[in-house]
């Protein structure tokens, strides 16, 4: 590898680093890595989203939810218990900032997944604690949303149960 090839490297991790630095770049950070682990959404996934963004606009790729608005939603809303989880769990919502936003239409799915991780949580029921996240990744995995979704939730089932055993049951 030449000087020119090591010098983007270098610069993106930096940049990713000063992301993972401030927790209000939360979603910088996975559009950062996600970039620089290169494709890591299925085909299926990123075709899906890539319909949406024609249909809708780019804001499909990294939506911007307005948790505020969602909190004066009636109470039995499935948009008030998004916001009232990520309330009681002092979750900043992953936004993505326009300087992030270049390497949007690049990642594709991903992009989307980063900004509405938080929703899983209520859709699935689950905490934020290890098992909980755990939980969610095999969901998203059996969805095939990855790419070698298959052989990743495999994984999943023989080290998921080493980081909490008593609570793999439910986990998994």
């Amino acid at each position: 590898m030449n000087g020119e090839e090591k010098a983007p490297w270098r610069a993106r991790l930096a940049r990713l680093r000063r992301a993972r630095a401030d927790p209000a770049r939360v979603g910088d950070a996975a559009v950062l890595q996600s970039r620089m682990l290169g494709g890591v959404m299925s085909a299926r996934a990123n075709q899906i989203v890539r319909a949406l963004a024609e249909r809708h606009g780019e804001e499909v790729y990294a939506p911007r939810i307005d948790f505020a608005a969602l909190a004066r939603l009636p109470s039995w809303t499935f948009g008030r218990a998004v916001a009232e989880f990520c309330e009681a769990n002092a979750i900043v919502p992953a936004t993505i900032s326009d300087e992030a936003r270049e390497d949007l239409e690049a990642i594709g799915a991903a992009a989307r997944y980063i900004c509405l991780h938080d929703v899983f949580h209520v859709v699935l029921d689950t905490d934020t604690t290890i098992p909980g996240e755990l939980l969610i990744t095999a969901f998203i995995l059996e969805q095939g949303y990855f790419r070698r979704s298959a052989l990743w939730l495999r994984l999943l089932y023989v080290v998921g149960p080493l980081a909490r055993p008593w609570r793999a049951r439910r986990a998994l």
